[in-house]
């Protein structure tokens, strides 16, 4: 249980929620609320992934990676379900996170082309939790090509994704 600190407020009673003042439910507070019964200290990557800004639905996506939660089709299986446990673009290997965003053979030349835009390779071929945790926040000098090289990789992986579920989904190669 979370210890709150209960706000002193003179007269009579009256039913309200949260630390604020007007006592008023919201989603995001009850959100805070819950996620912090079992907060654990903020880490590298969750301030680095969250202060850069990607497009949310990338930042939210990235945060799966980060915590183990995105549903490839080892997690999938893992959880009971049943299907097959080859990856929808190389259907070559088993489809885990790793093996989806940093080893398959149809990925290596997405990874390959942002290499020769930005000129410098910054992807950990032994873990893309480590490529994303360490990827640089201020290698250029010029602002909107910083800008663009601190997004890059959420949308990369974010096509990645988005190609995998399009193979999956609507057959398309």
């Amino acid at each position: 249980m979370a210890s709150r600190r209960i706000a002193k407020k003179t007269g009579s009673d009256i039913l309200r929620w949260g630390d604020r003042i007007q006592g008023n439910f919201t989603i995001a507070e009850a959100y805070h609320f819950h996620s912090n019964l079992n907060r654990q200290p903020e880490t590298k990557q969750w301030k680095n992934l969250w202060r850069i800004k990607h497009w949310p639905k990338s930042s939210f996506f990235i945060w799966t990676i980060l915590h183990g939660r995105a549903l490839t089709w080892d997690q999938i299986l893992r959880r009971g379900s049943q299907g097959p446990s080859y990856c929808a673009l190389c259907c070559s290997q088993e489809e885990t996170m790793e093996h989806l965003m940093n080893r398959c053979s149809v990925n290596s030349s997405l990874w390959e082309n942002h290499r020769k835009l930005f000129e410098r390779q910054q992807r950990n071929q032994q873990s893309i939790v480590n490529t994303i945790v360490n990827w640089p926040k201020k290698p250029y000098l010029n602002p909107v090509v910083n800008r663009a090289w601190l997004i890059s990789a959420g949308f990369l992986l974010w096509n990645i994704w988005k190609a995998r579920n399009g193979a999956i989904f609507k057959s398309e190669t």
